[in-house]
């Protein structure tokens, strides 16, 4: 799992100042550890597995591909 920190502090615009500049995929200002199901997490520097719990970890986890079949019984050249 990737860092989550807290930052708990009197003055709320410094405690979100502190916030953006930190390199953690998750922080808390006064408070901690109270994480939604659906909000991504993860995904800074060499900590975690890349997104989690969110539509990035889907694309993080999938290749496209086409593939073509052919379904009759002739065959078709191309050349």
């Amino acid at each position: 799992m990737d860092w989550q920190l807290g930052v708990f502090s009197g003055n709320l615009a410094r405690g979100h100042r502190v916030a953006a500049k930190l390199q953690a995929g998750t922080v808390f200002v006064n408070t901690y550890n109270e994480n939604e199901v659906n909000v991504p997490l993860g995904g800074f520097k060499n900590s975690g597995h890349g997104r989690e719990n969110c539509v990035d970890t889907l694309k993080a986890d999938t290749q496209t591909k086409s593939i073509y079949v052919n379904v009759q019984d002739v065959t078709e050249h191309c050349f």
